[in-house]
Parts: C-alpha cells; sequence; structure tokens
C-alpha cells in the first residue's frame, strides 16, 4: 500500500493580481472556433500566467481572428490586437501555437468578479516594448 503524506493544510489558496501591468508567460496556445450559437470565426485561445506570484490565478485569453463573413473593419481590429500581441512576446509570424509556450510579455490586468469562478484577472491589452 502506498501513502500520501503532504501538508495540504499549508497551502495557500489561489490569488488574483493587482490590476495594473504585469509579467506574464505563455502556458498553452491553441486555435478553437466559435460554438456555433456565437458565431463562425476562430481565435486564439492562450492560458497565461502571472511570473511575479506562484500562486495568481492562471488567465485565460482570446484573440480572436479574422474571418471572411466580418467586414474590413472588424478584421483589420482583429489583425491589430494578434499584431499587438505577437509584438509584446516577441514571436514571429506566421504563429506555430506548439512553439509559443514559455514566451514572456507583458499585460495589463484588469479585475472582475465572475458568478461562477470568483475574482479573476483579464487581459486589457498587451504592452510592446
Amino acid at each position: 500500500m502506498s501513502l500520501l503524506d503532504y501538508d495540504v493544510d499549508s497551502v495557500p489558496e489561489l490569488t488574483t493580481m493587482a490590476a495594473g501591468a504585469h509579467q506574464v508567460k505563455i502556458v498553452s496556445a491553441e486555435i478553437r472556433q466559435q460554438k456555433p450559437e456565437k458565431g463562425t470565426s476562430s481565435f486564439l485561445y492562450l492560458r497565461l500566467v502571472p511570473t511575479e506570484d506562484p500562486n495568481a490565478k492562471d488567465i485565460g485569453h482570446v484573440i480572436m481572428l479574422p474571418d471572411d463573413n466580418k467586414d474590413e473593419r472588424e478584421n483589420n481590429s482583429r489583425l491589430r490586437r494578434l499584431k499587438e500581441f505577437v509584438m509584446a512576446f516577441g514571436l514571429q509570424i506566421p504563429l506555430d501555437t506548439d512553439t509559443m509556450t514559455d514566451a514572456v510579455g507583458v499585460g495589463v490586468l484588469s479585475q472582475e468578479d465572475d458568478e461562477e469562478y470568483g475574482e479573476q484577472n483579464r487581459i486589457r491589452r498587451f504592452l510592446v516594448n
């Protein structure tokens, strides 16, 4: 028989970061498709972690991708957000989601209270060096 003997009582609770600029690291990235009831667009889904606090909650972030069903204004807006992200993390186009892990950039975070998940951080924008 194997026993696990860890001091789980002293494990700190997960926290959120104060609103403002914080360094974040990409832990995963993938291209996803919107649910049919929300639309037909694809998006880049990122899981990020603040590097300053090992007990900070992960941050999910969506960057919508251009779509043939959207007008030029909307697609250019989406491309500007993608460009900001690429520049902030020092990445190159074409992007390979398999090689983005561990890239580091600075995001401007906000705090929001989510009914389902409690207090969460959100990325408002990325800062370009």
